[in-house]
């Protein structure tokens, strides 16, 4: 075929498909999780004599009416003495220079914290009045920083003991991992002391303090043992202290922070009759010590360990879990019995658990009220009005029953109606939400009774999401509600709802398709929507509020069963936001898209505050063994789900999900956290719902507070249920670059710059092996080099079906940013063939497929600081946007037009993976039969699909994507070829064809090709490079074989012996089929593998393919007498 002939041919193709799919519209179809986030302010004070003894600052969160607290200066340099303020993310701080006695040396300073963390320079006039003050954004300059670390043991045996430190988000060479003894001695203890070069923009040092052999550590608030040195406490200069003491999982900044006396370390409840204790120095005698319920000592027998740091007490009788017990040493500072420990025992489960509903149960009669409480001495029940202010109408005394449920009934129907529990432990009262809220007020702080069958849309009862028979089916489009629709040019009116999500018929100004609809052409099957949940992090009372910053991921669950308030067109009302959702998952559904929700349950917002702590203290969260909360997930806490209670919980509000919103899939946000008892258990429920939701999440390794073994992880997915999927970090890195190393590229953008643990880069033939294992799902396969995989430990999946594969999501840079800041130095026009290459491996490779929303029109979060003139740096984008403003977040839909052929590229790649099952084997046997690596050089992956696989229409498809900065040739197996992807475009329609057995790859191009064979038997394309069928052979020369059903094309002058028939008009009653992908069903052997669509095709529609159709029909025709 001739170059000319089949781009003309390309050309008209192409256009008949845009006609046709515009017009037959498809009715149907570093641990990573980013916290609550903390504020940072720098305080520098300048007095003119120095002096600056007595002085200190009053503080307070003014954001958010927080109540105040002193803090104190812990340095000095010439801009004069300082403080560094840290504290929960708020957008504004208060601050007052005074001394205890408050004589003022400022009045209110107020610290516009909104934009960032902030630098604020105070200088003393003597007068509060006239103080002078500066504020700048808090910024780290320093060239050089030397570290101190100071180290005391109360034992004093500080043998083998070192610190293991780095620079925290550093590739740089010296700021890798390494070890400083300590050589120095002072007044406090031992001391290590190094220093690190070219520190500009390094933010944070992490360290650990350790045995040199690993074999011990002290613990920290953190992981692992992992501090953090914030470099805000440094000096001037560079020159920060740090303190650690014995046992403490504090990091200290100044030497009188720290309280070195003796003290009672740790007091925990182990079973219902022994208490575990734990001291800094050695108990002279056991004698010493004493257990107390209030004044009262309680007879038990004490035993102490050989080291004498540690004990236990053991009781005559079972304690009493709603009673308040302290352990006593002579001479040592008490400790408070927390009942962590006993709490997740069998004995406790045995005793407490229970199955029941709880919440508010309504009906129009009644509403019972049910809050599992065990330890409590006190629950009352209180009824308002409204959502936020003014008194109850009610205050009901709730009884408490069997397994610790407290209950209440009140008759008649208050739908509608708001509530919050009082609930009395150990003497201290707080007033809480309901664990089990289905619906709040305005910010969540009240629950309220609803009646959910009245917020039903019209045709609830018979919406169901699309059919997706395997996971790997499954084609997932990442997005946030607010990014789809706040830019400017969106055309949606509704920006940043629900309803906006959903918005019909909405276009950009260069008349693209915005919104939903631009996702129904895209063709994905499911939507995965960042949390929509009840969150804590966005003011719902301040939605009206135009200098308001009004996004957050979501990360920061407050009622894990209520819509997010912010997303309502009315955050006041406690049905619109249910009613709003149910309409925008409804819409999607019509559209052949499902839901996927992101699923928070691994932490809380607040673990103080939180209705779990307020209802049972102590029980909802893990602990570590010194009692201590755990925090893997960097955020405070982590939830318990190895807990009878909180397992019950994550449970029943999956599945009330599943059930009363219709929920097509959930995505667990650091699923490694949750024990792998409870992911099964959740996966066996949801499939008594319908087996076919989808179930996936983070399976990283992030610490051991369970044992490993018990662990949702990535490396523990033999032990779990087939159905349930981890995200490839394998994949995401092997393509792109390490994560957490901006700068380093992988095999779609190579540069060398990402280093093994030897210090040495990987080379492309090792990455090359990591992005095979991504293509098989991370599943066993022979034709993998599993010796050059050292980035993991190979194969992790059983099957396919528990793979998510997926080069970027909202963590982190976007696609296009990371290959930018790894190729700085390359034209655009390069980069967007690297960004091409990344997603074609996502798209045609086995397991799941994700996409992070924009991909397609090459999305970026550029920074305020974005200047790509004076070179792309880090700061030239915002790498964590969990809080940034619209401005970063939203889909700036000009791009959809602005790189349109990137746009239509991915678009093809989806049509590709949805038509052709042999891209989405279900089974690893499948794979291992069906898929062979094809040799070739190191910067190529090249491989075949064979044997009709997973019941596709094609036969055998090779897959060739060449890397490199040269052309390359790739053997294939056997002759005869029809290429459906190249470099430029993409999709099921033939693009050249290749007649022997080699094809040359262009540098940076991936290519699909189809053996012409089973290409030109599929579905009978209308191609001319597919052979005649013989039974109709043409005949040129005789004007008896004009086709007479075929209308004439007028603007053929050389073919005048086909007369126009105009007998033969088209039937508008019986218009031609415009669903030819439907099963034939006398081959049912043979099913077309593509993924189901679902809703219907108005009349007009079907008419304007019908003419789509005549068109195509008109050219093929005319191709036929030109030969």
């Amino acid at each position: 075929m001739k170059l000319v002939k089949k781009k003309v041919l390309a050309a008209f193709l192409a256009f008949a498909m845009i006609i046709t799919f515009f017009v037959i519209k498809k009715q149907a179809p570093k641990a990573e999780t980013v916290q609550s986030g903390t504020t940072t302010v720098k305080v520098h004070y300048l007095r003119s004599d120095n002096n600056y003894e007595g002085w200190n600052l009053w503080v307070w969160d003014k954001a958010n009416n927080g109540d105040g607290s002193v803090w104190e200066f812990i340095g000095q340099d010439e801009d004069g003495a300082f403080a560094v303020i840290e504290m929960p993310t708020t957008e504004a701080v208060g601050v007052i220079v005074r001394t205890n006695d408050w004589e003022k040396d400022t009045n209110d300073v107020i610290v516009d914290t909104s934009k960032g963390d902030v630098d604020i320079y105070i200088t003393s006039t003597g007068n509060p009045d006239t103080a002078k003050i500066e504020e700048k954004p808090l910024e780290f300059n320093y060239e050089k920083v030397n570290v101190k670390v100071h180290y005391y043991r109360f034992d004093e045996d500080y043998t083998n003991w070192d610190v293991w430190s780095w620079v925290d988000g550093s590739s740089k060479e010296g700021h890798g991992g390494a070890n400083y003894e300590f050589t120095d001695s002072d007044d406090y203890g031992k001391v290590a002391t190094f220093s690190y070069a070219d520190m500009a923009g390094m933010s944070k040092i992490g360290f650990i303090v350790r045995k040199n052999d690993w074999s011990d550590r002290e613990q920290s608030t953190l992981n692992d043992g992992n501090r953090t040195i914030n470099l805000a406490y440094a000096d001037k200069n560079g020159n920060v202290d740090v303190y650690v003491l014995q046992k403490e999982p504090k990091t200290f900044y100044a030497e009188n922070q720290v309280d070195r006396s003796r003290k009672v370390l740790t007091a925990r409840m182990d079973s219902l009759n022994e208490i575990f204790f734990e001291v800094n120095v050695p108990v002279d005698s056991k004698d010493l010590v004493t257990l107390k319920e209030g004044e009262n000592n309680v007879p038990a027998e004490v035993i102490l360990s050989e080291d004498r740091r540690t004990g236990t007490i053991k009781t005559e009788s079972n304690l009493d879990m709603n009673k308040k017990y302290t352990v006593y040493v002579d001479e040592y500072q008490e400790k408070a019995v927390t009942l962590v420990n006993v709490m997740g025992s069998e004995g406790f489960k045995e005793l407490y658990h229970y199955d029941g509903e709880l919440g508010a149960v309504y009906s129009k009669e009644k509403t019972s009220f049910k809050v599992w409480a065990p330890t409590a001495e006190k629950v009352t029940l209180k009824l308002y009005k409204e959502g936020i202010g003014g008194e109850p109408l009610e205050v009901i005394s709730m009884n408490k029953g069997e397994k610790g449920v407290w209950t209440a009934v009140k008759d008649g129907d208050i739908a509608g109606t708001f509530y919050t529990y009082e609930v009395t432990v150990n003497g201290e009262t707080r007033e809480t939400q309901d664990v089990y809220s289905k619906a709040v007020g305005v910010n969540g702080d009240r629950s309220m009774v609803v009646d959910l069958s009245s917020t039903n849309p019209e045709g609830w009862s018979a919406d169901k999401g699309p059919s997706v028979k395997n996971q790997t089916d499954a084609i997932i489009y990442e997005v946030h509600i607010r990014d789809l629709s706040m830019d400017s040019n969106s055309g949606v009116q509704l920006k940043g709802t629900y309803k906006g999500f959903v918005e019909p018929g909405t276009k950009s100004a260069e008349g693209e398709a915005t919104g939903i609809d631009h996702l129904k052409e895209m063709g994905v099957t499911h939507v995965h929507i960042l949390p929509m949940y009840d969150f804590a992090t966005v003011d719902e009372t301040k939605m009206k509020d135009a200098d308001y910053n009004k996004f957050n991921w979501g990360y920061d669950p407050k009622n894990y069963q209520v819509p997010e308030g912010s997303y309502s067109t009315d955050p006041y009302s406690g049905t619109l936001r249910i009613e709003e959702m149910k309409e925008m998952i409804k819409a999607l559904h019509d559209a052949g898209i499902g839901v996927i929700m992101d699923s928070v349950y691994n932490h809380t917002y607040s673990l103080e505050d939180s209705c779990f702590t307020k209802t049972v203290p102590g029980y909802y969260y893990r602990q570590k063994a010194d009692g201590s909360v755990a925090s893997t997930s960097g955020c405070g806490n982590d939830t318990a789900s190895e807990r009878s209670m909180f397992r019950k919980y994550m449970i029943d509000s999956v599945t009330y999900w599943a059930k009363e919103y219709h929920i097509d899939g959930f995505r667990f946000d650091l699923m490694g956290i949750h024990d792998i008892e409870t992911m099964n258990l959740i996966r066996a429920e949801l499939d008594k719902i319908n087996p076919e939701i989808l179930m996936y999440g983070e399976g990283w390794d992030l610490a051991d507070v369970l044992p490993q073994d018990q662990e949702a992880l990535k490396v523990n997915m033999k032990d779990m249920d087939t159905r349930i999927a981890a995200f490839s970090d394998d994949m995401r890195d092997g393509l792109k670059g390490h994560v957490f190393s901006a700068d380093a590229g992988g095999f779609i953008n190579y540069n060398g710059k990402w280093n093994k643990d030897d210090g040495k880069p990987y080379s492309m033939g090792e990455l090359k092996e990591l992005v095979k294992s991504g293509i098989v799902a991370s599943t066993k396969h022979d034709g993998i080099d599993y010796s050059k995989i050292y980035y993991s430990s190979g194969t992790w999946a059983k099957e396919p079906t528990q793979t998510v594969n997926y080069v970027s999501c909202h963590d982190n840079n976007t696609l296009w940013d990371r290959i930018w800041l790894s190729q700085p130095d390359a034209s655009e026009e390069e980069r967007i063939k690297m960004d091409k290459m990344g997603n074609f491996f996502i798209l045609t490779s086995q397991g799941m497929t994700f996409l992070h929303a924009g991909e397609e029109m090459l999305r970026s979060k550029p920074s305020a600081s974005f200047n790509p003139e004076d070179g792309i740096t880090a700061e030239d984008f915002v790498e964590n946007s969990y809080k940034s403003p619209d401005s970063v977040n939203q889909i700036v839909w000009v791009r959809k037009s602005q790189y349109k052929d990137v746009v239509e590229y991915y678009k093809g790649l989806i049509a590709l993976r949805s038509q052709h099952p042999a891209f989405r084997m279900a089974t690893t046997a499948e794979i291992q039969k069906n898929l062979k690596f094809i040799d070739t050089n190191d910067s190529t992956i090249a491989y075949a699909i064979t044997n009709n696989a997973n019941g596709d229409k094609w036969n055998t498809i090779v897959v060739a994507a060449n890397a490199g900065t040269e052309e390359t040739e790739v053997q294939l197996p056997g002759d005869n070829w029809t290429v459906v992807v190249d470099g430029d475009e993409a999709g099921v329609t033939a693009l050249d064809t290749i007649e022997g057995n080699k094809v040359t790859v262009p540098a940076r191009t991936a290519m699909v090709l189809v053996d012409t064979e089973s290409y030109c038997d599929a579905d009978k394309p209308e191609d001319p490079d597919c052979p005649e069928d013989p039974e109709d052979p043409e005949d040129p020369e005789d004007p008896d074989d004009c086709d007479p059903d075929k209308p004439e094309d007028p603007e053929d002058p050389e073919d005048p012996e086909c007369p126009e028939d105009p007998e033969t008009p088209e039937d508008p009653e019986e218009p031609e089929d415009p669903t030819p992908d439907k099963e034939d069903p006398k081959e049912p052997e043979k099913p077309d593998g593509n993924l189901p669509k679902t809703g219907g095709i108005p009349l007009a529609d079907m008419m304007l393919a019908g003419l789509a159709a005549m068109s195509g029909g008109a050219y093929i025709a005319f191709r036929k007498r030109k030969k």
